[in-house]
């Protein structure tokens, strides 16, 4: 909220937007967009790498899910490698 305030009605931000050319401004959201997806693609990565490891499963996960909807689902199949 602070950066909508500080950013969207500050006048001498409107002032540049006004006087950059459009080629320039859209190349500036470009490079913040690519900055926002590397960001995301390396968090997402982070996350999810130990979860595709073939011993991320373990023997005290099934008993983790006795009583849930989940616990009659056959485990996925291990890749071989």
């Amino acid at each position: 909220m602070l950066l909508t305030v500080l950013v969207f009605f500050n006048g001498p931000v409107w002032t540049m937007a006004a006087t950059i050319s459009r080629l320039r401004l859209w190349l500036a959201l470009l490079f913040l967009l690519l900055i926002a997806a590397a960001f995301l693609v390396s968090s997402t990565l982070s996350r999810v790498r130990p979860i595709l490891r073939p011993d991320a499963k373990q023997p005290e996960d099934a008993a983790t899910l006795i009583g849930t909807p989940f616990e009659t689902m056959p485990d996925r199949p291990r890749r071989v490698t």
